[in-house]
């Protein structure tokens, strides 16, 4: 018996070992509130030098400390509105889950477009594992939303930064299954399997995945049957067809025409720019001799072989 994707009992039956399951993600190490956004100015050399000096030195670390404040905000954001999701998503309010998890996503982006820790190569690790971390959660929500393409995107974008992650592997192909998409459910399904091959969920779903694609394919050629059945049966070539008969062999033959038509037009644009191009040179060729006999004839031009076969033949 198969059970129709989409369906409750579908949903039901299937092993979520991986699908329910958010992830956390601890504070980056080296970024707290208490340590940014102190705006003191630099001392020395700027409190001794001129007015115009001093306020310049006051100015750039007004700057910098507003810098500290916003990128510290960015910290605290993203990581709050993470575990802020989790909360949302364990009490089934998934709508709000997703809203939190959004506002984490760009709080990581600010710090990615920032280029806040390119100098410092194991925060930026942690704040693309964070990324990741974030869009899977991401894709998780939107299954339980429904919103099944919204899903793919975000599996998608943890798979850019992580192509092994189980978890986005896993949840990509629940949504293609969800999508009716079985074969490409399927090779998801078997990405997943080389990452963990003993993983009995993803083992179910390819093999779910497989023998929908089979029925899908069995129904599409049965329907396909079907349409082109009264077709195939051919009326007798000594009663001429009905106008419907005519209509339907137009229409279904219409496409196959076209693409025909539109795989011989390189041949047909090569062969007519042949034959403008002989016949330009057909035509310069006659113009260029009965020039040069004019000239010939009158003593402008010494006469040449070829001229004089060519007007012999003529």
């Amino acid at each position: 018996v198969v059970v129709q994707p989409g369906s409750p009992a579908w949903c039901a039956v299937r092993p979520r070992p991986m699908a329910d399951e958010i992830d956390g993600f601890p504070p980056i190490a080296g970024f707290s509130s208490g340590e940014a956004g102190t705006g003191e100015t630099p001392s020395g050399n700027a409190v001794g030098g001129s007015v115009e000096g001093a306020e310049g030195g006051h100015r750039d670390g007004q700057i910098e400390g507003e810098t500290q404040e916003k990128e510290a905000d960015a910290e605290a954001t993203k990581q709050r509105e993470l575990d802020k999701g989790k909360d949302e998503y364990n009490r089934g309010n998934y709508e709000e889950a997703l809203k939190a998890w959004s506002r984490s996503m760009m709080s990581v982006k600010y710090i990615l477009d920032k280029g806040l820790y390119k100098d410092k190569p194991e925060q930026l690790q942690e704040v693309f594992d964070m990324e990741t971390k974030v869009a899977v959660n991401m894709a998780q929500g939107y299954l339980k939303t429904g919103e099944w393409c919204k899903a793919v995107e975000y599996a998608d974008k943890a798979l850019a930064r992580d192509p092994k992650n189980p978890k986005a592997l896993y949840r990509k192909a629940s949504a293609q299954m969800q999508l009716l998409s079985f074969a490409e459910a399927a090779e998801v399904s078997e990405a997943l399997l080389q990452v963990e091959p003993s993983n009995a969920a993803a083992k179910q779903m390819l093999a779910e995945a497989r023998r929908n694609a089979q029925v899908s394919n069995r129904r599409a050629k049965k329907m396909s049957q079907k349409m082109f059945s009264g077709m195939g049966q051919a009326h007798d070539q000594h009663v001429p067809p009905t106008d419907r008969e005519q209509w339907m062999d137009f229409i279904f033959s219409a496409p196959g025409n076209a693409v025909l038509w539109l795989q011989e037009l390189p041949k047909r644009c090569r062969g007519f720019l042949q034959d403008v191009l002989h016949e330009a040179r057909q035509r310069w060729l006659a113009l260029a001799l009965g020039l040069r006999l004019k000239l010939e004839a009158a003593g402008l031009l010494r006469r040449h072989a070829s001229t004089a076969a060519a007007k012999k033949a003529e």
